[in-house]
């Protein structure tokens, strides 16, 4: 399978070329020939050269993956349409053929890795942004996030959070993918979309059942079963809650429900009760107050062992690295 690496240098290059065009086209530079993929694959530089946004819009015609090297920097992938098998560090996030976000943090020995499928259509938008320009830009007072995605937007771990993809940033994406650059007009259109984007964003990172709204393509009776749902699975009351009851709960069919919630946020319900309760479990051993085997205890595991294996998994570290320099 062919290899593109997309290295630091490349993009540090492009970040700081203020001369040249804010544009940077990446099949010019693997792909001149379009042997691999037709479509778009590019490059832009917002915020003053702070970030830079990829837009992908690519049937591939040969089989290929792209890695890159992250530095300090969060990345956030918007996937509108297909799929593309992804390895972010330690995290490994199948192609689903969802609509999903992927929020990600990197510091210095981050990487990321996209396999791409033949006959795959992929439609994606990307943003790459320094942790301290985002907090800055935003104004984002970390103090009112929880502490683990408080530490990830200042880029401590290398870690990626699966997020609800709203009707809202799923329309923002969309016009911005939709948007060809070829003015200074549409230039200054995408950095007003994009600052909607992270808005839309910010929000979910905040609460993602209050950012989940009835503007989503979904009848007003589920929509409201999907905010609530939502919100049951982020109480902080950790229990099990089961398929079962779940549905009992919004007034719909098991199956039924498990394919809304897949379709609404681009994951399943295990999964994302999975993320949560690992989140929570960090958020307990920076804490300080209990063990590892109470921590277990409290999100639901029966041992420490099968919870260190699912926390390693999920974080790409052990518990006992907490607070270390991991």
């Amino acid at each position: 399978m062919e290899h593109f690496s997309v290295s630091p240098a490349i993009i540090n290059e492009f970040l700081n070329n203020t001369k040249a065009s804010h544009y940077f086209s990446l099949t010019r530079q693997f792909d001149t020939q379009n042997i691999f993929s037709s479509g778009r694959w590019d490059l832009g530089r917002y915020f003053d050269n702070t970030a830079i946004v990829s837009i992908k819009d690519l049937h591939i015609k040969r089989a290929f993956y792209a890695e890159t090297t992250l530095e300090n920097l969060i990345t956030i992938d918007i996937v509108l349409e297909g799929g593309v098998h992804t390895l972010v560090d330690h995290f490994i996030i199948p192609n689903n053929d969802m609509p999903r976000v992927l929020f990600g943090s990197h510091n210095e020995s981050g990487y990321q890795r996209r396999i791409h499928h033949e006959d795959e259509h992929y439609k994606a938008v990307g943003i790459w942004i320094k942790p301290q320009v985002l907090i800055d830009n935003f104004g984002l007072e970390l103090d009112k996030f929880p502490q683990v995605t408080a530490e990830l937007l200042q880029g401590k771990y290398n870690r990626s959070l699966l997020l609800p993809i709203t009707s809202k940033i799923k329309q923002c994406a969309e016009e911005i993918l939709e948007t060809r650059i070829t003015s200074k007009l549409k230039e200054k259109f995408i950095e007003a979309k994009l600052t909607e984007l992270f808005y839309y964003l910010i929000e979910c990172l905040l609460s993602p059942e209050q950012s989940f709204n009835l503007s989503n393509h979904l009848s007003t009776r589920k929509s409201k079963a999907m905010k609530k749902i939502l919100a049951r699975l982020n109480d902080d009351n950790i229990e099990e809650i089961n398929l079962t009851t779940l549905a009992k709960e919004v007034g719909m069919s098991e199956s039924h429900l498990s394919k809304t919630f897949k379709s609404s946020y681009g994951m399943n319900l295990s999964q994302y009760r999975l993320q949560q309760r690992l989140v929570k479990a960090f958020e307990l051993i920076v804490e300080g107050k209990l063990s590892i085997f109470q921590v277990a205890m409290e999100v639901g595991y029966r041992d420490q062992s099968s919870f260190a294996r699912a926390f390693k998994n999920h974080f790409g570290f052990s518990p006992t690295k907490v607070g270390s320099d991991i």
